[in-house]
């Protein structure tokens, strides 16, 4: 689908209106934002549309959900409910963001699971949707269990996050320290956390890694914006390909080799040349040219 988003979409009652992966453009007229509750578009990088309600944006940098895509942070949920019944839920970010939306789950087994993706330091809500509620919930990210408990009819609501002391805890939301600086919960705070996802929670906290190194760039270049767009992560990654590849000349020059490199302005065009010629263009696709 393509085109332009009409303006008329405002005057229609809507609960739920999804355009992402489309080639639609414009400005999504809604501005009550309780009017559709469920609001999705491609509002991330590269931004299609702009959106001031939507409930979720899509785009290039958003995370995976995807187990198989799934570095670590495997989180899995173990219902325990009546045979029979039907559990549906949706998972938010603590931002109100949906992370997994419109789940259902038919209880064939004393036992139901249920397994997403999601960052080390996410902070996360789970909210039951039909009148229904599981008597028993157990949570473990990557095998190790937080959360284990008998649950209430009135428990709608299931909290749970990033703790300092024990990597997830029920009802935490703590702050998050990426070299020098702390991250509470906020916009800033929800593109560190996809920065986590995207790498490896362990390797950031080895400061002799090339992950913590290209985040402590990345960092300072971060706590100076006021936009706050997950475009803004395409520096930690040029980053850590500038540190990845310095090893690999550091090593090289040993031997003779001379390797130039590249890094051109962060606003427009990225050219690397280390042997191979990467151009990182407007439109945040990779393309790789090997050198003739």
């Amino acid at each position: 689908m393509s085109g332009q988003v009409p303006k008329e979409l405002i005057h229609l009652e809507l609960t739920e209106f999804k355009v992402q992966s489309n080639n639609v453009t414009g400005i999504v007229p809604f501005r009550n934002c309780s009017n559709p509750s469920i609001l999705e578009a491609d509002c991330d990088s590269p931004q299609k549309v702009i959106c001031e309600c939507c409930t979720n944006c899509f785009g290039i940098f958003k995370t995976p959900t995807n187990i198989d895509e799934c570095l670590e942070g495997v989180l899995e949920v173990v219902f325990n409910a009546d045979l029979g019944r039907e559990i549906h839920f949706d998972i938010y970010y603590s931002s109100n963001e949906a992370m997994v939306d419109e789940v259902s789950l038919q209880v064939k087994d004393v036992n139901s699971f249920f397994s997403f993706c999601m960052s080390m330091t996410d902070c996360l809500y789970i909210k039951f949707t039909n009148n229904y509620t599981p008597f028993h919930l157990s949570a473990a990210i990557d095998g190790t269990v937080f959360l284990d408990r008998d649950l209430n009819e009135g428990d709608k609501e299931i909290h749970f996050g990033y703790s300092s002391t024990e990597i997830m805890k029920e009802n935490t939301c703590d702050a998050f320290q990426l070299c020098n600086s702390v991250y509470q919960n906020s916009t800033k705070r929800y593109l560190v956390n996809n920065l986590v996802k995207r790498t490896s929670y362990y390797k950031l906290a080895e400061d002799t890694s090339h992950e913590y190194n290209a985040t402590c760039a990345f960092v300072k270049f971060f706590d100076v914006q006021t936009i706050y767009k997950s475009e803004l992560l395409q520096h930690y990654f040029l980053s850590l390909l500038y540190f990845a590849t310095m090893e690999i000349i550091g090593k090289r020059m040993l031997y003779g080799f001379q390797i130039n490199l590249f890094v051109c302005g962060m606003e427009s065009m990225y050219v690397c040349k280390i042997p191979h010629y990467l151009h990182f263009y407007n439109q945040r696709h990779l393309q790789i040219k090997k050198e003739q």
